[in-house]
């Protein structure tokens, strides 16, 4: 014991004994930083020491000395400065040792959660020499003792915060195997290489379905080098090569390709992201590489590149409904605190949408630009964000966006596009519906439940939209609307003309005759006036029309149905008449025939009778002889 001080190891012990073939056996050890005894370095319940005791014998010396030191599945506690820096359980240990250094040949145990297995070298420094010039006698006076060494574990403390696992199975912790090399003399120097495999369990918060990971860490550079990186996570997998800057909160990836949902598994480093992702419900896992460098400390400050895929997608929650994104494909860049896509493909209720733009996550209101080009989605999937389907509601639109704005303003939102619409029932579309309802009123034709087209483009400035070439063609009939949409405040204010078109129009006379519809107000259900009516329809219709509308314009609710609707349908009645009659003269001047196959020929119809002359008065009955 006395030796072991000169060392710098103060030693004491509760038991001793005698055990082949572990040689001493020590009980209750503690090993202190000062002959004073007051900060424990070590506790360990017992361990055996095999000295090399007939060279010691033989050169009263320690110069040389072996010894192997055992444990044999007892706890040990490891201290710095006086503060315990980790407990290690169940420990056993076969160790080859000499002043010069401590050969690892077997270490295993548990500390906080993890199964070790442990093999290396630990280098010694070197005991300060005692001054020879300084006498025996003074050299031992207690206040000029030159002490040894001081054993410390202060170079695991980096390595004890990032050991903290929890196994969902008692008994099955996950396994780290691993060699160590270390100089004791540099608290900087620990070097460790090898394996890290388990299966359902936490890492500090992070829960794994499993991990097979290879790895190489060096303490002085800070850096842990994931060489093979296998990770299960909710269900998908995570591998690739990457290496992690400890003092930069930085992880650099190499390669690295996922099944698992990897916004979910970067929200457990900052919980920020889950934050900014709320309304995003995920539907199974996507499919992506990735390579750049996160931020651990900051995501939003990474560099990465990303491809990704995810057929089955997620729902967005808008309005109290959930909107399906699904068959997504496509790549996204983080740089400088900014999302981009690039050639971004997705299914959105059934159309197909491509994005190109970028969005700025870290930025108040979330501020973006996009090029966005909407392909043929059917209109009556758009009743899925409504309160309830509606039959007026059909057709395939196809638009396109390109623009700016900020995501929780649309006030701040400026850009211009097109639409289209191709056989589309619109009557249940704001705006569109209330111009094609009101307009059947004079001609019910407008209000038909015939399929139109409709085509237009916008201007979008401070959140209103503008629109003045926006056509909605049927067979027969033409409405132009030019007015706007305040999108924020979601109110209306157009101007609809509508007239009739081709044969129809023609037959009747009205192709120039235009009817001029007026509204404004909510968007929902704006207040929509009929301001104008052609002499020719109001002649056409009855004398009473005209007095009933008026020059100025009355509203459409002041039109009486009885006078105008009848009027109104017998124009209808006999325009269609007319424009057939129309369509068999076209067919004849181009030689074709005028009835199909087995049809009986039109027999012309034979001209109205007379009208009777005007009674006089009665003829009285003959009367009998």
């Amino acid at each position: 014991v006395g030796k072991l001080a000169s060392e710098g190891i103060h030693l004491d012990y509760e038991d001793r004994k005698w055990i082949f073939p572990r040689g001493l056996v020590l009980s209750g050890v503690k090993i202190f930083a000062s002959e004073a005894k007051e900060q424990k370095v070590l506790e360990v319940g017992n361990f055996g020491v095999d000295l090399d005791v007939w060279r010691f014998l033989s050169t009263r010396s320690a110069e040389g000395l072996q010894a192997v030191v055992t444990m044999d599945g007892s706890d040990a506690a490891l201290y710095s400065g006086g503060e315990e820096v980790c407990t290690i359980l169940n420990m056993r240990a076969n160790l080859f040792a000499t002043r010069e250094k401590l050969a690892i040949k077997r270490l295993r145990g548990t500390v906080n959660g993890l199964d070790f297995d442990i093999e290396g070298m630990i280098n010694l420094p070197e005991p300060a020499s005692t001054d020879p010039a300084v006498p025996t006698d003074a050299a031992s006076d207690a206040g000029n003792v030159t002490e040894g060494p001081v054993l410390d574990f202060a170079f695991l403390e980096p390595a004890m915060e990032q050991v903290v696992f929890t196994s969902s199975e008692s008994g099955k912790n996950p396994l780290l195997r691993v060699n160590v090399s270390l100089d004791t003399a540099d608290q900087t120097s620990l070097h460790a290489s090898g394996k890290l495999s388990g299966r359902s369990f936490t890492w500090k918060d992070l829960p794994l379905d499993f991990a097979d990971i290879t790895f190489d860490y060096s303490q002085k550079l800070g850096v842990i080098e994931l060489l093979d990186t296998k990770l299960g996570y909710q269900g998908g997998t995570v591998s690739g090569r990457m290496q992690i800057l400890l003092e930069r909160d930085t992880i650099n990836i190499e390669s690295l390709t996922s099944t698992a949902n990897l916004i979910d598994l970067a929200a457990q480093f900052d919980p920020e992201i889950q934050k900014t992702f709320q309304p995003i419900e995920f539907v199974g896992n996507p499919d992506l590489s990735l390579n750049g460098v996160v931020n651990t400390a900051d995501f939003w400050a990474s560099t990465l590149v990303m491809d990704y895929q995810h057929w089955d997608g997620f729902f967005v929650a808008t309005g109290g409904k959930k909107v399906p994104v699904r068959e997504l494909d496509g790549r996204v860049t983080l740089r400088g605190e900014t999302l981009n896509t690039e050639s971004f493909q997705a299914e959105i209720l059934g159309g197909n949408l491509d994005i190109n733009g970028y969005l700025k996550p870290k930025e108040q209101g979330l501020p973006f630009a996009a090029a966005v080009v909407l392909r043929m989605l059917p209109m009556e999937k758009l009743a899925e964000l409504g309160a309830t389907a509606d039959a007026g509601l059909s057709g395939l639109l196809s638009a396109d966006f390109r623009g700016k704005g900020v995501s929780n303003n649309l006030a701040a939102l400026q850009g211009s596009g097109k639409v289209r619409v191709e056989s589309g029932k619109l009557y249940s579309v704001p705006v569109l519906g209330p111009i094609q309802k009101n307009i059947a009123n004079v001609l019910p034709i407008f209000g038909t439940r015939e399929k139109s087209n409709l085509q237009g483009s916008y201007l979008i400035e401070s959140g209103v939209l503008v629109t003045n070439d926006l056509l909605i063609r049927s067979d027969g009939t033409k409405i132009k609307v030019d007015g706007s949409i305040n999108l924020a405040q979601q109110t209306t204010d157009f101007e609809a003309k509508a007239n009739l078109d081709g044969p129809l129009g023609l037959a009747t006379g009205l192709v120039s005759e235009v009817l001029v519809v007026e509204g404004s107000g909510p968007l929902a259900n704006p207040d929509v006036e009929l301001k104008s009516v052609p002499d020719g329809i109001s002649n056409l219709t009855s004398g009473a029309l005209k007095s009933a509308v008026g020059i100025a314009g009355e509203g459409v609710r002041n039109i009486g149905e009885s006078t105008v609707g009848e009027g109104a349908r017998v124009i209808e009645e006999n325009a269609r008449k007319v424009g057939e009659g129309l369509k068999g003269v076209l067919k004849g001047l181009r030689g074709e025939k005028g009835t199909a196959k087995g049809t009986p020929p039109a027999v012309e119809p034979a001209p109205p009778a007379p009208a009777p002359e005007a009674a006089g008065p009665p003829t009285p009955a003959p009367q009998n002889p």
